[in-house]
């Protein structure tokens, strides 16, 4: 029995060496296409890898030229803001200086009269010259002038939006008024 046992096993032995002998390079390939899967996978994983470094990369250049964005259009508003209250100062500068030229001409124009209606009380005699004016603005729109030895006459000047004419108007009535 020993040896009929032993004549089997070899049979065996040989079927199996054969089959393994037919699959070895069946594995082998199995084997080297799994190594490059493998490799595959890597290359893939790390592809990945770059790109989620890549987007977050790119998210923190979008927020930073978000928040220039957002820097430059505060900066362009509290420009344009600037801007206009510039042009205000100026309208009322404007008309500050319109108002003061009107009311030189005015106080000369006066003066002449004076000086006309006392030469011909006083038979040709010239009164004497009455102090130059002096002048005090505000930013606000308001003005005043003042001769020495006299009061103030205090006006207050009205701009038009855009920053042209307007109107001038004395808190007093017994003050010359400008419109």
């Amino acid at each position: 029995m020993q040896v009929e046992e032993v004549e089997s096993l070899k049979v065996e032995l040989a079927e199996v060496q054969r089959k393994i002998g037919h699959n070895l390079p069946l594995l082998c390939h199995y084997e080297e296409e799994r190594q490059q899967l493998h490799k595959e996978l890597k290359k893939q994983q790390k592809a990945q890898e770059q790109s989620r470094q890549e987007a977050y990369s790119f998210q923190e250049k979008l927020q930073q030229l978000s928040s220039q964005v957002q820097y430059w259009q505060q900066l362009h508003q509290d420009t344009q803001r600037t801007l206009a209250r510039r042009e205000e100062e100026l309208a009322v500068c404007k008309a500050e200086l319109a108002f003061k030229e009107e009311l030189i001409k005015a106080m000369k124009q006066a003066q002449a009269r004076n000086r006309q209606n006392h030469s011909q009380k006083a038979g040709g005699v010239q009164p004497e010259p009455q102090a130059p004016l002096k002048d005090r603005s505000w930013p606000t729109g308001r003005a005043e002038v003042e001769r020495p030895g006299q009061e103030w006459a205090n006006c207050r000047v009205k701009t038009n939006k855009e920053g042209g004419g307007g109107s001038v108007s004395s808190s007093s009535a017994e003050h010359l008024v400008l419109l």
